[in-house]
């Protein structure tokens, strides 16, 4: 059985209508070369085809959020990303968190979102949450852009990234917003993030929700995906390997 008749008779239990999906296969359409082009292609008659979307005002709830931190908050910026966590959910929105990454290890973070330490995570990688409210999403592995993948497939619309001083790959398909504080980010690396926090902590959330909103009006768009630095990949797990 190849991957897409795995993924089609999964689809098909699921109830999902299989002409609603484009296929493509490195093996069955000349490799990888080919697929992208067929993907692209797919992509582009499914936009030109597709009636435009009206823009209309939204609010909190209507946000859906995914939260990593590649590199260790300070104590502010946890805060923030707390009360902006605490804010979206509080509201009737989405917030799903990275069980990889430097988040639950930030009592900071942990304090103001949870109240306590989560006993396991509430979502399995990859999968979407079927209520509003905060999320705890599990991470076979710490890899970066595998969690990426994971929480864009979750259904969120942006993900927040606190990446410190190394800038990370970002995603093809879902927005990653890359922060770091300012005092953990050289001058040379603030130009390759999308939001540097400086200055009152107490505006931080506000600064974070501004960009969001910015990006949601199509009047912003993150770093890495500009310069081209994206990437995907599916967690095989700690036990998968290539041949």
């Amino acid at each position: 059985m190849t991957h897409n008749d795995f993924m089609r008779r999964r689809l098909g239990k699921l109830g999902y209508d299989l002409d609603e999906f484009g296929w493509a296969s490195v093996q069955l359409d000349g490799g990888i070369a080919a697929v992208l082009a067929k993907i692209e292609h797919w992509f582009t008659a499914q936009a030109a085809a597709a009636a435009p979307q009206p823009a209309c005002p939204a609010g909190l709830d209507a946000l859906r959020i995914g939260l990593i931190a590649t590199a260790p908050p300070s104590p502010a910026a946890a805060r923030a990303l707390a009360e902006l966590t605490c804010a979206v959910a509080n509201a009737g929105g989405v917030v799903i968190v990275s069980e990889a990454g430097h988040l639950l290890h930030t009592p900071a973070f942990i304090e103001a979102a949870f109240l306590a330490p989560p006993a396991a995570p509430t979502l399995a990688y990859a999968q979407r949450p079927t209520a509003a409210g905060c999320h705890l999403m599990a991470m076979p592995t710490d890899h970066p852009v595998e969690a990426l993948t994971g929480l864009g497939a979750g259904g969120v619309d942006v993900i927040l990234a606190y990446t410190g001083a190394h800038p990370i790959q970002g995603h093809p398909l879902t927005p990653v917003l890359q922060i770091a504080a300012a005092d953990d980010c050289p001058p040379e690396v603030a130009s390759d993030l999308d939001i540097v926090l400086a200055g009152d902590e107490a505006g931080w959330p506000d600064e974070i929700l501004a960009r969001i909103a910015a990006l949601a009006a199509h009047e912003y768009a993150p770093k890495g995906f500009s310069q081209g630095n994206i990437d995907f990949q599916i967690t095989r797990g700690l036990l998968g390997i290539s041949l």
